[in-house]
């Protein structure tokens, strides 16, 4: 029995630039935009993200603007309060506490929207697929879902 050699490919950050989707850095500015004027329980997100900048500069010293954030920073933050309890017995829902539950809302909702259509998706992926052999591996980092068929 020959096994066929396969290629992996390991895609990560800019990868769905070219499709029109943000980077992270991007994604964040987008996601803090859209959360910073809300109100009532979903105002938690901005508590919880002056919370976190407080944190990062007794910690670490850091002075930094919701703007310089790390988001990933920031949504693990939120990971730790939320699945160490920390805020006691109340965790807001099964999804997570309000900030979280904003965050990934706002981050679908984003990618959602510039997600490319079928019939927009740029040349350079349909190429990528194209040279694509059975057996072969893809490995992903990034966050979006741009699927694509060949056929």
């Amino acid at each position: 029995m020959t096994l066929r050699p396969f290629a992996i490919y390991i895609l990560g950050a800019g990868f769905s630039k070219p499709a029109g989707l943000p980077l992270a850095t991007e994604l964040w500015r987008e996601v803090y935009r859209r959360a910073a004027p809300l109100t009532g329980s979903m105002a938690q997100f901005r508590e919880d993200l002056e919370d976190f900048i407080e944190f990062k500069a007794e910690c670490d010293g850091v002075q930094l603007s919701p703007d310089q954030v790390n988001y990933e920073e920031f949504l693990g933050y939120l990971d730790i309060e939320y699945h160490l309890t920390l805020r006691g017995s109340y965790t807001w829902s099964e999804d997570g506490n309000e900030a979280q539950v904003v965050a990934k809302t706002l981050i679908g909702q984003v990618i959602a929207e510039r997600m490319p259509s079928k019939k927009a998706i740029p040349q350079l992926y349909l190429n990528f697929v194209r040279k694509l052999q059975p057996g072969d591996k893809i490995l992903t980092f990034n966050y979006d879902v741009l699927h694509w068929n060949t056929r």
